[in-house]
C-alpha cells in the first residue's frame, strides 16, 4: 500500500529529477572586459547551456556591436571562449574572439526600411531607413554584475538604442532577451513556445519619422515597412529552408493559425528561427485589434516565399563590422549568407514589436491544448456517442414495438 508520505516521496524525487535533468545556465556580461568604456558601450552577454552527463553544450552570445546580432552554438568545450578587446570604445571594441565548436549560426538585424510594396525590389525604393548599426545602446539594468552567475534559471537582457543624430535614424529600437532552462510558451502574445535550447528575441521600434522633404509619407497608399534579417549559416549546413504551415491550436495566438520557420539542417546540428507571422502595434496591449500580419517577401515569378542572397538584397557585409563577422567560420562565402525581409502594413501606431525564437537543434513545436481537446471531443464526442449508442436503441425499440403489435388480433 502506498501512503500518502510515499506518493509525496516519489513525486519530489521526479520533480527534482525533471529539473536536474534540464541541466543549468550560466552568464557572463562582456567576458574578459575589464572596467574600460569599452566594457560600458558595447554589451554581449554570453549565455552557457549545460546538460548533465551530456559531452556538448549550447551557447548563445547576443550582442549590439554593430548589428544586433544572436550567435548561437553548439561547443564541447564552453570555456574555450575566449575575447581580445579594445582599449578605446571605437569602430572595433573586440579585436578577436576565439570558440571552440562543432556548430554555429548567426542572425543579424541590420535596417527597418518603408517601401511602397506595390514596386518594392530589394535594396531599391526606400523611403527611409532605421540603419540599427548607427547609434548608441542602453542596458536596461542598474546591476550589471547581476548577469556573471555561474546557475540561473532563466536569463533577460533589455537594451535600447536611441539616434546618433545622423540623418538616416529615425527611429528608437529595443531588444528583449532571454532564456530558460525549461520548456514552454512565452507569457505575452503571440505565446511563442520556447525550449531549453532556444532563446527568445522580442523586438520592438518606435517614434518613427515618416517623412521625406517635408512630405508627409504615412499616408501613402501600400506603404509598409520592411524588417532586413541576415543570416549566416554554418559551413557543415550551408543550405537553409524556410517552410510555413498551419497549426490547429488557437489558444496561445487569437487568430493566428500559422506559423513559420527556418532550417539550416537536420537535428542536432542545425540552426533555427521560428515565429508566428503577427507583429503588435501596441506592446502593452495585444490583441487581435492592435495587429497586422506579417509575410516573409516574395518571388513575384513564383509568388512563394523566399530567402534573398546579399548580392539581391544589395547588402555588402564587408563594410559593417559587427561580432558576426569575427566568429564566422573561414569556410562561410558571401554567397552562403541569406538575407529574410519581414514586411507588414504600415500604421499610424509609432510602438511596435515582433517576436522571435533563434535556437539550434529541434524546433520547438505547440502541441494541442487541453482547450483545444475538450472543444473537440465536445464537439465530435457527443455526435458518435449518439450514433453508437443511439441507432442500435432505436432498432431494438422499433422490434419490440412490432413484436408487440403481431400479439393483437385485428377488429372486424
Amino acid at each position: 500500500m502506498f501512503t500518502m508520505q510515499s506518493i509525496w516521496t516519489i513525486f519530489s524525487w521526479c520533480l527534482v529529477a525533471s529539473v536536474s535533468a534540464g541541466g543549468q545556465l550560466k552568464l557572463q556580461l562582456n567576458p574578459g572586459c575589464n572596467g574600460t568604456t569599452v566594457c560600458d558601450m558595447n554589451h554581449i552577454l554570453v549565455t552557457t547551456r549545460s546538460f548533465p552527463n551530456a559531452s556538448f553544450s549550447y551557447m548563445y552570445l547576443w550582442s549590439d556591436v554593430g548589428m544586433p546580432a544572436v550567435s548561437v552554438a553548439r561547443t564541447t568545450k564552453p570555456e574555450s571562449l575566449k575575447m581580445e578587446w579594445s582599449d578605446e570604445a571605437g569602430e572595433k571594441p573586440v579585436k578577436g574572439i576565439e570558440l571552440e565548436r562543432d556548430y554555429l549560426q548567426t542572425t543579424l538585424f541590420s535596417r527597418l526600411i518603408a517601401v511602397n510594396t506595390t514596386t518594392y525590389t530589394p535594396g531599391q525604393g526606400h523611403y527611409f531607413v532605421c540603419d540599427l548599426a548607427n547609434g548608441m545602446w542602453v542596458l536596461n539594468s542598474t546591476d550589471p554584475e547581476r548577469y556573471d552567475q555561474d546557475s540561473v534559471s532563466s536569463t533577460k537582457l533589455e537594451l535600447t538604442r536611441f539616434p546618433d543624430g545622423l540623418m538616416d535614424d529615425r527611429c528608437d529600437f529595443s531588444m528583449n532577451l532571454s532564456t530558460s532552462d525549461t520548456e514552454g510558451h512565452e507569457y505575452a502574445l503571440p505565446r511563442l513556445k520556447y525550449s531549453e535550447n532556444s532563446t527568445r528575441w522580442s523586438l520592438g521600434f518606435s517614434n518613427f519619422n515618416l517623412s521625406r522633404d517635408g512630405e508627409d509619407l504615412s499616408v501613402q497608399v501600400g506603404l509598409s515597412y520592411v524588417l532586413e534579417m541576415i543570416i549566416i549559416p554554418d559551413s557543415k549546413q550551408k543550405e537553409l529552408h524556410l517552410s510555413s504551415g498551419r497549426f490547429l491550436d488557437d489558444e496561445y495566438t487569437p487568430s493566428q493559425f500559422w506559423h513559420s520557420q527556418i532550417e539550416s539542417g537536420p537535428a542536432p546540428r542545425q540552426g533555427f528561427h521560428y515565429w508566428k507571422p503577427i507583429v503588435y502595434t501596441n506592446s502593452s496591449t495585444r490583441n487581435i485589434k492592435n495587429s497586422v500580419h506579417v509575410e516573409l517577401y516574395k518571388d513575384r515569378s513564383t509568388n512563394k516565399d523566399r530567402l534573398l542572397t546579399l548580392q539581391e538584397a544589395h547588402i555588402d557585409l564587408n563594410d559593417s563590422y559587427s561580432l558576426a563577422s569575427m566568429l564566422a567560420d573561414g569556410n562561410i562565402t558571401m554567397e552562403d549568407v541569406r538575407v529574410a525581409y519581414f514586411l507588414f502594413n504600415a500604421t499610424t501606431d509609432k510602438d511596435q514589436v515582433f517576436n522571435l525564437v533563434v535556437g539550434i537543434g529541434e524546433v520547438p513545436s505547440d502541441s494541442i491544448s487541453l482547450t483545444v481537446i475538450l472543444i473537440i471531443s465536445l464537439g465530435l464526442g457527443l455526435p458518435a456517442l449518439i450514433l453508437i449508442f443511439g441507432v442500435p436503441s432505436v432498432t431494438i425499440y422499433r422490434r419490440c414495438s412490432k413484436k408487440k403489435q403481431q400479439g393483437y388480433t385485428q377488429i372486424q
